[in-house]
Parts: C-alpha cells; structure tokens; sequence
C-alpha cells in the first residue's frame, strides 16, 4: 500500500510537470500551448540574440477547438524587411517553416508607428453578444519589439471581424490572410457581411 501512495504521487508529479513544460506566455496574461507559437517565439529569440531588435511576431488560432493555423515573424535589418512564415498540419501534426522572404514595403511596421498604436490600451468591444451562441473564436496573437520597447495584445477573430474601423484591428489585417473569418454560431459558419449588418440594425 505504501509503495502505491508513492506511484500515485509520482504519476501525479509527472502529470504535473508535463502539463507545464513548454507553455509560452502571450502577452503576459495567458499561457500557449499551440504549436505555432512555440516556433515564432524561438525564432523571435533566435533573432534577438543577433542584435535585430525590430520584431514582430504575430499567429492566428483560426478555430480554437483544435490546433491549426499560422504564424508569421517579421524583421528590420539594414533597412530591409523580411518574414518568415509557418503553417502548421493538423493532419500530421506538424508546423512547416517556410521559405524567408524578402518584403519589398514595411506597411507592417509602418502602420503600428505611424498611428502611435502603443498608446491604444484596450481592444474594441462588440455589443450584440446577446444574440450570438458562438463557439470555437479565433484568436490572433501580436507582438513587437523595438529599440527595447515591447507591444503586445490578444483579440478574438469575432472582434477583428466585427470592428473594421479600429486601428488594432486594421493592423492585424496586415497579417491576416484571406479565408480565415472562420467561426461558428450554433454551429454554422457565419460570413463577415453578416456581422456588419447585424451591427448597422443595432
């Protein structure tokens, strides 16, 4: 019997250990378990340790109810911009790091400084929720890093989707990719359009 209280506490010790190895920190406020997120973090940190402090990190959780989605990390360098991209294969479970591609504008980095996003706080809101039943929202995650400053926030897909006129929001839309306004309301797919009018009936 004595043996078996030691097991058990082991086991549960291992479980323990297990479940917290590895988790990623957005923003300070919530921990990441998601594959994407490990890769463009240890890129992010790869890239900082070569002295490139002008980074963005940025990954899209398009459906939350199981790992899938994308994730990109752009850089300064000598004047020129460059990403990288991951995609990641919920199929074989696997995140595919794709070619470094060489960005002909900066409009990525340019916006944010360009409309003094550091100094927006808090993400829109969306008043409607009274009528919606949804499961499963996307999360978009962002991060930058500059001249050792560091600007971070999360937001759900349904607020990108239903704020188009907020600066947060038309930044993500830099990073975005078409096909992605992905979620669920009693579990049917709802398009864009839909919340835009829903919102003018308000």
């Amino acid at each position: 019997m004595k043996y078996i209280k030691y097991l058990l506490f082991a086991i549960l010790l291992l479980i323990s250990v297990c479940v917290s190895f590895g988790q990623i920190k957005l923003c300070n406020e919530r921990d990441s378990r998601h594959p994407i997120d490990y890769k463009i973090f240890e890129l992010r940190d790869s890239l900082l340790s070569k002295s490139v402090d002008t980074i963005i990190i940025y990954s899209h959780w398009i459906v939350t109810g199981s790992f899938n989605g994308y994730g990109k990390v752009i850089w300064k360098k000598d004047g020129e911009t460059f990403l990288v991209r991951f995609q990641f294969h919920n199929k074989d479970w696997f995140t595919e790091r794709q070619q470094l591609t060489k960005l002909f504008n900066d409009s990525m980095f340019s916006f944010f400084f360009e409309n003094e996003l550091d100094t927006i706080n808090t993400n829109p809101t969306y008043e409607r929720h009274d009528i919606l039943k949804m499961s499963h929202d996307g999360r978009h995650f962002i991060n930058i890093h500059w001249s050792g400053n560091k600007y971070c926030f999360i937001i759900s897909n349904f607020l990108i989707m239903s704020n188009p006129e907020n600066k947060r929001v038309q930044w993500i839309n830099h990073f975005k990719e078409k096909g992605t306004d992905i979620y669920f309301v009693d579990g049917v797919s709802v398009e864009n359009s839909k919340i835009r009018k829903s919102k003018r009936k308000k």
